[in-house]
């Protein structure tokens, strides 16, 4: 290991964590929504990280800053929307759209989409 301008330098490759997300129910997340979508807008369940590695993420840090997604499941969609259907997985801007119903889902147009897994 060398020092470099206050900084260790060494060749080990760094450590990746395996993040653990929790399960959601996402048939049952669909039968129960109880909204109709305004058209071109999608309605979005976020995934949560509940674990990082070997360490818990309190509900308070999942939210901000590292550990908030930017990965749902789609829940419910409006007329006109050709991109996605209910229960795709799906990616999205870490800061589009809405928070509805108290921050369970999150609406957003469907151009803020990124991609859909496949």
């Amino acid at each position: 290991m060398q020092v470099k301008e206050n900084f260790f330098v060494t060749e080990e490759e760094p450590i990746k964590l395996d993040v653990e997300v929790a399960q959601i129910n996402i048939h049952q997340e669909i039968a129960d929504f109880p909204l109709v979508p305004y058209p071109e807008r999608v309605y979005i369940i976020e995934e949560e990280v509940v674990r990082a590695g070997s360490l818990y993420v309190p509900k308070t840090a999942r939210k901000d800053g590292e550990m908030q997604t930017n990965r749902g499941y789609v829940v419910a969609v409006g007329e006109g929307v050709e991109f996605c259907q209910p229960g795709d997985r799906v990616f999205y801007g870490r800061y589009s759209g809405a928070y509805v119903m108290d921050a369970k889902y999150r609406v957003m147009n469907e151009k803020d989409l990124l991609g859909r897994y496949k």
